[in-house]
């Protein structure tokens, strides 16, 4: 998505009541406010949030939300809403740019980041060098999303790299729309989350998802020719594959989960919590087998981190990740931030 699609790169001059426009012109991109009045009728609409933060909820009562959108997300937004449950969409301030391709030198940085990471995978390589490669890939996102809420978030990310959030912001879009336009033709899509996918294992499902990856790749192929990057090293970018074969799976919210794979083996992702014991049972899901609290770790996560469990909401210090990180990888990742010091770009 960052570096296959078009991204905003000259602001250009619009009118807002001409929001429509941007719906169905891929030469020009737009973000937008909107007052959307309307029934909310699925639950597929959560993952878009409010001005307020707050997620958008489903129920039978018309609601009037303010929302920012990029264009691709008010495309999705009208799909998923269905016109005739939609009352009105009044647009309160549209901003237009050109669409087109990220900087050279950007797209350089990516493909490189990401040749290493797969030379390690296909080496089998899994030690501090590979997650630390993941990190470099997943950063350059990261940093074109940064949340800057208050004047101490702007004091203390002022000094830090950063890119233009709108390649983050678009990044986004192309993401979700992916992944929205992706899980409809899925029969059983239970659930998703940022680039994976959770549904029934069917003959159809797999044709569909091999059809989706054939035009990725097609994609890829033509972004490889026309910018002269090796398509073997990229091959592969943004295809669905099976890491999976899933027996069981509760979910109980986002990034809150648990499955069992055919083989017996038992994962779980709750944000904001870890597991006392590795072997645990569906029944555990919700019988205290979760605990919550600080986990020692050396990337840390600001204390904002929120998670339901048993009907309540709790804050933790933390989220919990799989992988406890070792010294020999706080040390790979200080000593390449320290040598790729990205100069800030405004």
């Amino acid at each position: 998505d960052m570096l296959c699609e078009s991204h905003a790169t000259k602001e250009i001059s619009c009118d807002k009541s001409q929001w429509k426009k941007y719906l169905n012109v891929y030469s020009e991109i737009s973000i937008g406010y909107y007052k959307i009045t309307f029934v909310c009728q699925t639950n597929k609409l959560s993952c878009y949030r409010k001005t307020d933060g707050k997620r958008i909820e489903k129920g039978p009562e018309t609601q009037t939300i303010e929302i920012a959108l990029t264009n691709i997300d008010l495309k999705n937004f009208i799909t998923l809403a269905e016109e005739e449950n939609i009352e009105s969409i009044e647009c309160e301030n549209l901003i237009a740019f050109r669409a087109g391709n990220l900087p050279k030198y950007l797209m350089d940085v990516i493909v490189n980041y990401y040749t290493n990471k797969s030379k390690l995978k296909r080496k089998g390589i899994k030690d501090w060098r590979y997650d630390l490669s993941k990190k470099l890939l997943n950063g350059i996102y990261g940093v074109e999303c940064e949340k800057i809420r208050t004047e101490e978030d702007f004091k203390d990310k002022a000094d830090e790299p950063i890119f233009c959030p709108l390649w983050g912001i678009f990044t986004t879009s192309y993401a979700k729309k992916n992944l929205i336009e992706l899980g409809d033709k899925l029969e059983g899509w239970v659930y998703s989350d940022t680039d994976s996918i959770v549904c029934l294992d069917t003959l159809q499902n797999r044709k569909i998802i091999k059809e989706y990856n054939n035009d990725i790749r097609l994609m890829v192929e033509t972004f490889c020719e026309t910018y002269g990057y090796d398509f073997n090293i990229l091959q592969g970018l943004g295809e669905f594959v099976i890491e999976d074969e899933i027996e069981v799976f509760l979910a109980h919210g986002p990034k809150q989960y648990v499955y069992k794979t055919k083989e017996g083996h038992f994962e779980i992702k709750v944000a904001g919590a870890k597991s006392k014991e590795s072997t645990l049972t569906e029944k555990d899901w919700f019988n205290g087998k979760i605990e919550y609290g600080t986990r020692e770790r050396w990337l840390f996560n600001k204390e904002t981190t929120t998670t339901t469990y048993n009907g309540k909401t709790l804050i933790s210090e933390g989220s919990s990740y799989k992988t406890r990180y070792s010294a020999d990888t706080a040390a790979g990742i200080t000593q390449l931030i320290i040598e790729n010091k990205i100069n800030k770009i405004f």
